[in-house]
């Protein structure tokens, strides 16, 4: 410890970095979350149950918002329940419709 040095830990956004990134442990609690985001209203549909989608945001504006990154959500993601909802970073694919988005969907 005589060695750590916290003005560059809090330079390097560490700190807030670790204390930014909920622990989540269903697709609901991130959408709960998601909710209460004022940005992301438009992007919510608002017919989705179980295990619909109920989120697709651009990267670009998820990121802005939260300071989330796509290895963030694949975290979160692999954190979840089994069968109870997911959060999916998808990058540019010419086959989609969902490109550079981040989904959400609630679970079984």
């Amino acid at each position: 410890m005589d060695n750590f040095d916290l003005k560059k830990y809090l330079t390097e956004g560490r700190l807030l970095k670790e204390a930014t990134v909920p622990n989540f442990k269903d697709g609901y609690e991130i959408i709960d979350y998601l909710d209460n985001i004022p940005e992301f209203e438009k992007y919510k549909n608002e017919d989705a149950s179980y295990d619909d989608q109920y989120y697709l945001i651009p990267t670009d504006i998820f990121t802005k918002v939260t300071g989330w990154t796509e290895e963030d959500v694949k975290n979160i993601d692999d954190n979840l329940e089994p069968y109870m909802g997911t959060i999916t970073w998808t990058n540019t694919n010419p086959n989609q419709y969902q490109e550079n988005t981040v989904s959400v969907t609630g679970g079984a």
